[in-house]
């Protein structure tokens, strides 16, 4: 099975989700920690191609807000990178309010 354009979203120059910037997570809470890991596993994934069905079924997210979650994940950064992992903390604003 192809999964096609829905797997464009991460960009090739970014497809190695191993150098992508992270939290230091042994300094966040645990409330935190128990919305950010479900959300970095959908992520992670969602890269690996896995099918959607089965990303909800491991992490309880859905298609719509896996793919909101990657592409906050890949919006540029003001230090040059992209947000990487750090874009799925809780109140964090990859973008700018219009």
């Amino acid at each position: 099975m192809t999964f096609g354009a829905r797997r464009r979203i991460i960009p090739l120059s970014a497809s190695n989700l191993e150098l992508w910037p992270g939290p230091d997570e042994y300094v966040l809470l645990d409330k935190v920690l128990q919305r950010y890991r479900p959300r970095q596993q959908a992520v992670r994934l969602y890269a690996a191609g896995c099918p959607f069905v089965e990303i909800k079924g491991q992490t309880g997210i859905g298609e719509d807000e896996v793919q909101r979650l990657v592409k906050r994940c890949v919006t540029p950064h003001a230090d040059g990178e992209s947000y990487g992992f750090r874009a799925l903390l809780p109140g964090t604003r990859p973008k700018d309010y219009k």
